[in-house]
């Protein structure tokens, strides 16, 4: 091989490999990667040929080969690393009661709204709760984490701390409604995959050496200056969510303007701490430059954390220091693609870092696009086309994957990432700065941050501000994974082949169209009803376009259940809501165009629309009945404390399918024959609990996890049950 071609043929084989490992996280079964990476691989390479004649001559097609290769290769390799429970990890004993569980602190505390949470490694596990010695024998040899979960929060507890804890081992749980947050996946590609909640027993003595003590001395200094919320947020945009968290509404207003990268510690904070410290020591020797750099980047791991997005700024910028040393100047992209691949080769799993992923997007797009932009942009004075560059490259590489996760769309987030740039910039070296000082004098530090209060309160209102705007977050609705992977080609081709840039306009109308259309084309079709899991009842009935809610659920149900399935299919607005309590305040959340309750009608109402027919038939109990295209379905919202009795039920609907909120529910409708199949959303309808029921009515579906209804008349459970890779 040609010594000076050596450089191109590893850095294509790294671009294909990450590519191996992240479709190999999307593919279902370990097995299967063994037919679809032939596949990704058989199209990567019947690729070649499209390739511009320029880049055949700069890529020759053994160098596709082992590209392929190395495709495939890194898909086996995310496979091989899964982790897997042992016989002996501590989740074995999991789901048998309660007991005491010794085990060792494994990273920071954070507090929770209802109590503190971290990750334990198990020592010891003791079904018995009168053993609560630190000197429990380790005779089960238990091995493993568990994520713990304290109901009362306790202060001073650090890594590497021995606890004693009393309470109850579970196991993981799979997530309940569809596009709901995977607690389970997320920890087990943690290798954690059981859940400890209950108290705190005894504690031992913290560690000698930790920086724990370090963290909270910059906090303090923070807090002491400018108040305990600004002093937390002032924290989390100078060292990341690592040291402290943005207080209250902060972090779903920064969310909603596209501001999420902000506290979280990468590529940003690191770029800014090292030209800080570079343009300090200019007048050092190239030695004495790169010896600071790094120890200043080390400490600044220490207390932030070290996340697989903050260990792959921190890797790049100690390729910048070596290359200072050698007096070269670094190439980013080859870097950025080394590191990346050296990352996932040691944790294959960070592939499905969300973190991970954004940061190396946002990092691919401005090294590849922030000078096309710019030189599309020379109308404008140079600094203004460079600050609207910076934060349009960055959307735009993180758009796809951003649609393909959330579902979600912030219009306002380069103008905002333009107005709020410098500020953060600012705020994260006076941060660090203060956090310097601090650790010289504590009083220094507080005066520091204090000296920041302006900045950060104009910082916080045009946040504030901007989240709250009309249309701030759009719900797109969650793009398929082969949409994401015809976008990013795209951009691939856009920048290798200069025909297709004077045709910029037409692929982007192009790609629009593969985005949004499919979206469209289901909605326009499908008829369902999705009856989710919840802390009270609650439906999404969908028609064609139209969409309606059943609501008695309470507002924090109506945050984790309901609006990430709205996100994930691009529902902004509400056509009816049917609000069967008070404590459902969906009006305040969503654009809605009618709004039904028992206050606004009289039993015997109709509600009619083109397909649907929503009939209100009693008070006592709260019965209602929908009648779509031939199917028939009777909604019994009244609970078990309320009087009434079988004879103030109307006569059953032959062929009717029944939705139950209450906590009775009448045998002889079981018995009758006449239902289709029945779903509960109360933890324990006494009415179903005969031993014959079962036989009459194998359709019966309980709370434990939400069902969707299609008008076909099935009715199955809303989550698909497929195994996945962090499964196994």
């Amino acid at each position: 091989m040609d010594g000076s071609m050596a450089p191109t043929a590893v850095y294509l084989c790294c671009a294909f490999a990450i590519a191996g490992f992240f479709l190999a996280s999307q593919s279902p079964l370990p097995v299967g990667w063994v037919f679809a990476g032939l596949l990704w691989a058989a199209i990567a390479i019947g690729g070649y040929p499209c390739l511009p004649r320029k880049s055949q001559r700069r890529i020759p097609l053994r160098f596709w080969l082992w590209a392929a290769i190395a495709l495939y290769a890194a898909g086996f390799w995310f496979y091989l690393r899964l982790p897997t429970p042992s016989a002996t990890d501590i989740s074995r004993w999991a789901d048998q009661g309660s007991g005491v569980l010794v085990g060792t602190i494994s990273d920071r505390p954070r507090l929770q709204t209802n109590g503190q949470s971290f990750t334990l490694t198990a020592q010891t596990w003791s079904p018995n709760p009168a053993e609560t010695e630190l000197r429990l024998p380790p005779s089960q040899g238990l091995q493993g984490q568990v994520a713990v979960r304290l109901t009362q929060a306790v202060t001073g507890l650090q890594p590497g701390q021995t606890v004693v804890l009393e309470g109850e081992l579970r196991s993981l749980q799979a997530p309940r409604n569809p596009a709901g947050f995977d607690r389970q996946r997320y920890l087990q590609r943690q290798s954690i995959f059981s859940e400890f909640r209950g108290q705190l027993l005894k504690e031992d003595n913290p560690p000698l050496w930790s920086l724990e003590p370090v963290r909270r001395r910059i906090l303090a200094a923070f807090q002491q200056g400018l108040g305990s919320d600004q002093g937390s947020a002032l924290a989390a945009l100078s060292f990341g969510n690592g040291l402290a968290r943005l207080p209250g509404n902060l972090p779903e207003d920064f969310l909603r303007c596209g501001l999420a990268h902000a506290t979280a510690a990468s590529g940003f904070q690191v770029a800014l701490l090292l030209g800080l410290t570079l343009a300090c020591c200019r007048g050092l020797s190239p030695r004495w430059q790169a010896a600071i750099g790094t120890l200043t980047l080390i400490s600044f791991l220490g207390i932030a954390g070290s996340s697989a997005s903050l260990l792959r700024a921190f890797l790049m910028g100690e390729i910048q220091l070596w290359a200072l040393l050698r007096q070269r100047s670094p190439q980013t992209l080859p870097t950025l693609l080394l590191v990346a691949t050296a990352l996932l080769l040691w944790q294959p799993l960070w592939i499905e870092d969300l973190g991970f992923q954004f940061s190396f997007l946002a990092t691919l797009g401005l090294v590849v696009s922030v000078r096309p932009i710019t030189d599309r942009l020379d109308w404008l004075p140079p600094r203004l086309a460079i600050l609207i560059a910076v934060p349009l490259a960055a959307t735009l590489w993180t758009l796809p994957l951003q649609l393909h996760a959330f579902g979600t769309l912030s219009p306002y987030a380069i103008p905002a990432n333009v107005l709020v740039t410098p500020l953060l910039a600012s705020l994260g070296m006076g941060g660090v700065w203060a956090g310097l000082l601090s650790l010289i004098w504590l009083p220094l530090g507080s005066v520091a941050a204090w000296l920041l209060s302006a900045p950060l309160w104009l910082l916080i209102s045009l946040v504030s501000t901007i989240a709250n705007l009309p249309g701030a977050t759009w719900a797109t609705g969650q793009i398929a994974l082969i949409v994401v992977l015809l976008c990013y080609l795209s951009y691939a081709l856009l920048l290798t082949w200069p025909r297709l840039r004077r045709r910029w306009r037409s692929l982007a109308v192009a790609l629009i169209a593969i985005v949004l259309l499919p979206g469209l084309a289901q909605a326009a079709t499908q008829q369902e009803i999705l009856f989710l899991n919840s802390d009270g009842p609650l439906a999404v009935v969908r028609d064609r376009g139209q969409v309606g809610l059943v609501c008695g659920a309470s507002d924090r149900s109506l945050r984790w259940d309901l609006q990430p399935y709205l996100e994930q299919q691009g529902i902004n607005q509400l056509d009816w809501v049917l609000q069967l309590s008070d404590r459902c305040t969906v009006q305040e959340q969503w654009p809605i165009r009618q709004i039904f309750s028992s206050q606004s009608l009289q039993p015997g109402q109709t509600i009619q629309w083109p397909n649907l027919k929503l009939e209100w038939l009693s008070r006592t109990p709260n019965l209602w009945q929908l009648s779509w295209q031939g199917e028939q379905w009777l909604w019994l919202f009244q609970r078990g404390s309320d009087r009434w009795s079988s004879q103030d039920l109307p006569p059953l609907p032959p062929q009717t399918w029944l939705w139950s909120a209450s906590d009775r529910l009448p045998q002889g409708w079981l018995q009758s024959g006449q239902i289709q199949g029945w779903i509960s959303s109360s933890s324990a309808p006494t009415g179903m609990h005969t031993s014959d029921t079962p036989a009459l009515q194998p359709n019966g579906r309980t709370r434990h996890q939400a069902w969707r209804w299609s008008l076909r008349g099935s009715l199955q459970p809303a989550i698909a049950q497929q195994a996945r890779p962090g499964l196994l």
